[in-house]
């Protein structure tokens, strides 16, 4: 009879600001795309309350903000598939 001596470990980390600051590189990451549109830049704060539930959510966020558009659930949906056109 062979028995499993081999244990396994694992960590997870959810880098959402608990562990490390990452909004100056998000912040960098969502204008870079946003400039790519043709979009306005979004400050560092503006980032910050865009930040939650994801990067798709994230980029859905600024997009309507650099757009003074108010996202509905079609205009998420385009943005998410990259259907979304200016």
């Amino acid at each position: 009879m062979m028995t499993d001596t081999h244990a396994s470990a694992l960590a997870i980390f959810d880098l959402d600001g608990t562990i490390l600051d990452t909004l100056q590189d998000l912040a960098a990451s969502t204008n870079y795309a946003l400039t790519a549109l043709n979009l306005t830049a979004r400050t560092q704060d503006e980032v910050r309350h865009f930040v939650g539930n994801g990067i798709r959510n994230l980029i859905v966020r600024a997009v309507c903000a650099a757009t003074d558009t108010p996202c509905n659930e079609r205009m998420s949906e385009e943005i998410r598939t990259g259907s979304w056109e200016d």
